[in-house]
């Protein structure tokens, strides 16, 4: 690994402690001042808040009293650590290593899957009843070649849920065949996750893998339920996977541009992530950006990144044409949804009813007339930490509600292990997305909030907790010994997952 992919300024390790620290006292606050709203005695949320204003004091006083030398020596240990005492991928597991927690987390996620699928409500919530409905009015015109011709004449009415989960729910619009497509779409996606995280990270990643995923709450869920996220997902995560680009024999985290070929994988896969709902927009201005930021910060292959931003830009409109054509035609923009509207208003209206008396422009100048930057500030201060508890809770296992936090955490914090090993780009992309994501629902939350707004960011975080488990050995003494521990571990985090799955009474919260 060369030096510089490593070389972090102190000061901007000072301004990141500053940034946590501001932010877990944040955290306290909002937390607090619910706590008072609703007058709890709950000691589990008032050690919340001293929690968050403990690490804040912690983060403060290690950005005013570290030293440069000591900023040094910790970024050499840890460059010492993830360089000289690991190999560059995971394929000193044995074989039943491999193939055992492979085939364990696939039986997870057919077993929890079964379990889930017997407990679903029915489908009265608006989403499902509202993919049913639309559903079975694209088979009764004809199915999906009238719909294709529709989406190209504009003729398409849908301006709130997308149309490739509709199609695919058209050619069996009932309660079962909706749940079915929903399944369906969640395995085949599971399965190629599960492919392309084995050739490019090693085989213990992708077992690792395999039983986080099996076991995880968000996942298991909304895999049965008759709305996009089970699809959004594993898209979103073929996606993430499809832009690794090679890695380099000799180092770990080369900065080379990705190829042509999977620059069009990629921006076919993003084209079909916005076909399956407007999150695709956010994930390819996030990847664009990473493909910008990459050939300005490396001359020597400016040129192949910015093709590869051609290419992936390119790939991206072909794909989702159909969807982008009939928006331009119905609605004068390309990007239309009619969910934006809720952007600017403090709680939930209907969105077509706004649509029908304003336009987008006049909302949102309504919107910023009848509030200060005080007021939006807050608004998005306030989300921001809400939208940072429900995506370290998405990343926790099933059968538990918020306390798949205390499961979730720890995944994070490994997953930073398995960030270092990554190719620049790569972590420059999920770095984007992150925030895009966050920022965006944090907006979002007065209006709606729930694992299903942080759900395209799944994959690549569990597929990096993964790696960072697979890796955690080899930064020990005796990474034999401890490897055979962690692949324990994970075996038995499956196995009390699923036990406690199978003793519920009904769903837990999303």
């Amino acid at each position: 690994m060369h030096p510089h992919e490593w070389s972090v300024r102190p000061r901007t390790i000072r301004y990141l402690l500053a940034v946590v620290g501001a932010f877990a006292w944040l955290s306290a606050s909002v937390v607090a001042r619910q706590g008072l709203q609703i007058d709890s005695r709950s000691p589990f949320l008032w050690g919340t808040a001293g929690a968050g204003v403990l690490a804040g004091l912690v983060a403060w006083v290690l950005c005013l009293r570290l030293s440069d030398a000591a900023i040094a020596n910790a970024q050499n240990s840890l460059r010492t650590k993830l360089t000289h005492h690991q190999p560059l991928r995971t394929e000193t597991a044995s074989p039943l290593a491999r193939w055992g927690l492979l085939a364990s987390g696939i039986l997870f996620f057919t077993v929890n899957t079964v379990w889930v699928y017997r407990h679903q409500d029915p489908p009265d919530d608006d989403d499902q009843r509202a993919f049913l409905i639309t559903a079975q009015e694209i088979h009764d015109r004809g199915g999906i070649p009238q719909l294709w011709s529709d989406l190209w004449s504009g003729q398409f009415e849908e301006s709130n849920r997308h149309p490739l989960l509709l199609a695919m729910q058209s050619l069996n619009p009932t309660l079962d065949g909706g749940r079915m497509v929903s399944i369906a779409a969640a395995s085949v996606t599971f399965a190629l996750i599960l492919l392309l995280a084995w050739r490019k990270l090693g085989p213990l990643t992708a077992g690792i893998l395999s039983v986080l995923i099996g076991i995880n709450g968000a996942w298991l869920y909304h895999t049965p339920r008759i709305v996009c996220e089970s699809l959004l997902t594993g898209l979103a995560g073929l996606l993430w996977l499809a832009l690794i680009p090679p890695k380099d024999t000799t180092d770990p985290t080369t900065s080379r541009s990705i190829n042509w070929c999977n620059a069009a994988v990629a921006g076919g896969l993003c084209g079909l992530v916005y076909l399956t709902k407007g999150t695709g927009l956010l994930l390819f201005g996030g990847a664009a950006l990473a493909f910008v930021g990459m050939a300005l910060t490396h001359a020597a292959q400016r040129r192949s990144w910015f093709m590869a931003l051609i290419v992936f830009t390119a790939s991206f409109v072909v794909i989702s044409s159909p969807l982008l054509v009939r928006n331009q035609i119905r609605f004068g923009s390309a990007t239309y949804n009619v969910n934006s509207y809720l952007l600017w208003v403090d709680a939930y209206e209907s969105p077509s009813a706004m649509a029908d008396r304003m336009t987008l422009r006049e909302a949102r100048t309504a919107y910023v007339a009848s509030h200060s930057p005080v007021d939006m500030l807050k608004r998005e201060a306030t989300g921001l930490v809400w939208e940072a508890f429900i995506g370290l809770r998405t990343l926790g296992t099933a059968p538990w509600n918020d306390s798949r936090l205390l499961v979730g955490v720890p995944l994070f914090l490994i997953a930073l292990v398995g960030m270092t090993q990554l190719p620049r780009a790569s972590r420059l992309v999920l770095v984007l997305w992150t925030v895009i994501i966050w920022g965006a629902m944090a907006w979002y939350v007065p209006i709606a909030a729930g694992d299903r707004f942080a759900m395209p960011l799944l994959i690549p975080w569990l597929t990096l907790a993964a790696d960072g488990l697979a890796r955690l050995p080899q930064m020990t003494t005796h990474p034999s010994s401890n490897q055979h521990r962690i692949v324990l571990t994970v075996l038995i985090l499956g196995v009390i997952s699923t036990a406690l799955v199978w003793t519920r009474t009904g769903l837990w919260e999303c």
